[in-house]
């Protein structure tokens, strides 16, 4: 802010009185012998006051005019401020962001090619192996377990596997009870590392060894789980599979349902 003209005019004012009466006071110095009287004395008191009072208007003016363009540069730096915040956001690099639409497209792949247009002969068995064959064909999952929830019922029966080798038939659970259980009735994914060795089994060619991760997957419609995919692998489930697996569930649910309502 500038400083007023009306304070401008007042220190030009007082310049030229403090300079007048300057020279009064020299004069009267001069002239002035150790005899003075009273009034002498008064009046030079008087001079001196004036001198004191023009000179400290002088410097008022003197220290808001100092003042006012640091006040404008900070109205300035106000300025910029403003500018910079109405700035696009900084881009990240694409190679150290996800590509969100290459995702879609991979869990896309997930999803049966005969869960799309399903024949008459399609079983729920068939959309629920086909569903794990295709997670095993892109993800390193070594056995998957399919849980369908029953009509009008809390409880999830298993209606396809894959690479399941154990002599015991897996059993269902209710909502809410067990691991998939849970994650059906909490409708969110689940991941879990360090599963215990007693947990699940995995037999190949090289003998008999435990999955170290599990991945549970709850497909969900009107806002209720309708079936849980149990996953296991030796590797970690990343990000990007996590992300991949939630884009496919929302898929794998409208052809759940469909299927559904074919097979009435």
């Amino acid at each position: 802010m500038n400083p007023r003209p009306g304070l401008k005019i007042i220190a030009v004012l007082a310049l030229f009185i403090n300079i007048g009466a300057s020279f009064i006071l020299f004069g009267s110095m001069k002239n002035m012998s150790l005899s003075s009287n009273q009034t002498s004395q008064l009046s030079y008191f008087s001079i001196i006051a004036i001198i004191i009072f023009s000179f400290l208007l002088f410097l008022m003016y003197i220290i808001s005019r100092s003042n006012a363009p640091a006040t404008g540069s900070q109205s300035e730096s106000n300025t910029e401020m403003k500018a910079e915040t109405n700035l696009p956001p900084v881009r990240v690099p694409a190679e150290t962001s996800i590509n969100l639409e290459e995702l879609k497209s991979k869990a896309v792949k997930i999803i049966p090619e005969d869960a799309i247009i399903p024949n008459e002969r399609y079983s729920l068995k068939s959309f629920a192996e086909g569903t794990l064959t295709q997670i095993a064909k892109y993800y390193p999952i070594v056995e998957g377990l399919f849980f369908l929830r029953e009509k009008g019922s809390a409880e999830f029966i298993p209606i396809g596997d894959y690479a399941y080798l154990s002599e015991k038939k897996p059993s269902g659970f209710k909502l809410g009870e067990t691991l998939p259980g849970q994650v059906a009735k909490n409708k969110k994914a689940m991941k879990i590392s360090e599963v215990p060795e007693s947990y699940v089994k995995i037999g190949s060619g090289l003998g008999i060894s435990s999955p170290g991760y599990l991945y549970f997957l709850p497909l969900i419609n009107n806002e209720e789980t309708i079936a849980v995919i149990e996953m296991a692998s030796f590797k970690e489930f990343d990000k990007e599979c996590e992300i991949v697996f939630e884009l496919a569930a929302e898929e794998l649910s409208k052809a759940l349902v469909q299927l559904q309502t074919k097979n009435v």
